[in-house]
């Protein structure tokens, strides 16, 4: 066997059906929105797979409850979501598993391991996994090995906490079941078996889709308004975006659009003939799992039954066209047909090779395609194309409207990605340019789902809003909301770089001010010499903001970007209990937690 020739999928997940292995069987479960965990729990997938590991991967929105009781061993693989949250295809599994009637010997028998996918720019930084690690001891489980917690912010991202963990945890696994003498592990170069056959029609007569199959529950909108908010010559693009729905819509302030954005042709075009997979581009096809053991993703297993084409792959399904993760340069290695590109790749995906993959690639914000240019010896099998690129993950925006005072529609505030780094081509959001490609009028599909910011149930609640930038889209839909209801207990905190450029709604703002139903603080960071934030603001307004939430029981609602602006308004609130209750930092930022705990403290960052 070859160093390219992959090998059956028997053989990796069974050793040549050796019975002695039979006890060495894994279950992945992973938690995905982004992609990331579910590239990690495929990742450790393969590597225990190549350990003669039977390695099962299967995404939680697809497991069956009833069979967490009979695994012996168990990896969970989770991302964090919000602040702290567990995200939405997982909340099913933890809400059972939080029932107060479960015994506490439940897992006695189970031996679990957990990793966490996090931004430490959260104040509750992987709490999801720290949460279901905490849970599963309390059911009786035993930990192998202690908790990886993995921090996007690190220099090499995931991978900083990932690499060291992942030894530890194969490490534990092999003394627990070792292998048997006469068995070794796969070598370390051996070529992973595809995840999907390609099922190719032609044969059949069968002509070549044109459109990707519909997408389940989501409704047509129509797109009536697409114009510039910011000013036109301000460095970021704001676009206020609105849709017309024929078919009835419900949604309630503070819930989510759901978009699908696809690829430009013409690149996919390119891409198609680098890969030299031109003349198979519109052959129909079908996938097939390769392995019962890790099936095809939820949003492409209806391409089992479904027909369609590596064309409409590459530009509805997949993703070669955004910055890729370690497992694109880790299958690289074993396509590369030129030995110095080969050893470039190796050396990248070594430790000492870290630092040189993030300025090649992370740094830059270079696609999988343009690196695909670069090693310009890879030649990719046609099989291979799940696994090098992954999939198109739906883009999530805050609904920016309230349908009570905009029926049959939903309003949304996108800022344009478009940006300049050290390549000469600048760099662009794949939904940003699917959305500038759209004529007046195109339709698009759109699902809807529950926020976490939902509209307090009382309209004389006293509601504190905090919201720079594209962070004020929620807001608004609770606003028109509030104002419909006749509430007056409305303050909104928006802030911005320059008043005369980006101040977003500011005359719906104004306007509703004006009415006597808003409070409007806005602060302008660059309209003076010293910058002033939002969290300025709340110091300044101290008294009125203290007595709102501790002596009314007001709310206080954040959302925009998860940097810095999020943990500053945190400290700006603990200020201001410090200062008015005369108490210490730690008694000050207990309260601050306290709100939160109670649900009147509430975040949408991202």
């Amino acid at each position: 066997m070859t160093e390219n020739t992959p090998p059956t999928p028997d053989l990796v997940l069974h050793g040549e059906g050796d019975p002695a292995l039979e006890y060495r069987e894994l279950t992945i479960l992973y938690a995905t929105e982004t992609g990331n965990a579910q590239d990690v729990a495929e990742r450790l997938g393969r590597e225990a797979r190549r350990r003669r590991w039977r390695a099962r991967v299967v995404d939680v929105a697809e497991f069956d409850q009833a069979d967490l009781i009979r695994i012996p061993l168990l990896v969970f693989i989770l991302s964090t979501t919000g602040n702290g949250a567990h995200i939405t295809s997982f909340q099913p599994l933890w809400s059972t598993l939080l029932r107060a009637d479960l015994p506490p010997d439940l897992f006695s028998h189970v031996q679990y391991a957990v990793f966490g996918l996090g931004d430490s720019g959260y104040a509750r930084f992987n709490w999801a996994a720290k949460s279901m690690d905490r849970r599963m001891e309390t059911l009786g489980a035993e930990r192998l090995v202690e908790r990886g917690e993995g921090d996007e912010r690190h220099y090499l991202g995931i991978d900083g906490a990932f690499g060291p963990w992942s030894q530890f945890l194969f490490s534990a696994l092999d003394q627990l079941e070792p292998l048997p003498p006469h068995i070794q592990p796969l070598p370390e170069s051996y070529t992973p078996p595809p995840r999907a056959r390609l099922n190719f029609l032609s044969k059949s007569g069968a002509a070549p889709p044109s459109h990707p199959p519909p997408i389940p529950d989501a409704q047509k909108g129509k797109i009536t308004k697409f114009e510039r908010m910011t000013s036109e010559d301000w460095w970021q693009d704001v676009r206020r975006v609105e849709l017309d729905f024929e078919e009835p819509i419900d949604y309630d302030p503070g819930d989510i659009a759901v978009l699908y954005p696809s690829n430009p042709p013409a690149a996919v075009d390119s891409l198609l003939s680098l890969l030299g997979w031109s003349s198979k581009a519109d052959e129909p096809l079908t996938l097939q799992a390769s392995s019962s053991d890790q099936p095809l993703p939820p949003s492409l297993s209806p391409l089992s039954r479904t027909p369609t084409t590596l064309r409409l792959l590459l530009t509805h399904h997949l993703s070669p066209f955004s910055v890729p993760r370690r497992t694109f340069f880790e299958f690289l290695t074993h396509f590369a047909q030129n030995d110095l590109e080969r050893d470039r790749l190796k050396e990248f995906l070594t430790p000492e090779g870290g630092d040189d993959l993030f300025e090649y690639c992370t740094r830059v914000k270079r696609t999988a395609a343009e690196a695909l240019a670069d090693f310009k010896s890879v030649r990719i099998p046609l099989e291979y194309v799940l696994d090098v690129f992954p999939e198109m993950r739906p883009r999530k925006f805050s609904i920016a409207s309230d349908i009570q005072t905009h029926p049959q529609q939903i309003h949304l505030c996108i800022a344009l990605v478009k940006y300049k780094t050290k390549l000469h081509a600048p760099r662009r959001g794949v939904c940003s340019t699917w959305l500038k490609s759209l004529a007046p009028g195109s339709e698009i599909s759109v699902n809807l789902e529950k926020g976490t910011l939902p509209l307090p149930s009382s309209p004389d609640t006293p509601l504190i809003l905090v919201g720079p930038g594209t962070g004020v889209a929620p807001m608004r839909a609770l606003l028109e909301r509030r104002f419909r209801q006749g509430s007056k207990e409305n303050t909104l905190y928006f802030g911005c770089r320059k008043h005369a450029a980006d101040a977003l709604y500011e005359e719906e703002w104004t306007k509703a001010e004006q009415e006597g139903a808003l409070s409007f603080r806005l602060a302008c960071s660059r309209d003076q010499e010293q910058k002033v934030y939002v969290q300025h603001l709340i110091q300044r307004d101290g008294k009125r903001v203290h007595n709102i939430l501790f002596k009314r029981e007001g709310l206080l609602y954040i959302s925009g970007s998860s940097g810095q602006m999020p943990k500053a308004v945190r400290q700006a609130l603990a200020w201001v209990v410090e200062a008015i209750d005369g108490v210490d930092a730690e008694t000050a930022t207990r309260r601050v937690e306290d709100l939160e705990r109670e649900g009147r403290l509430r975040e949408e960052c991202w």
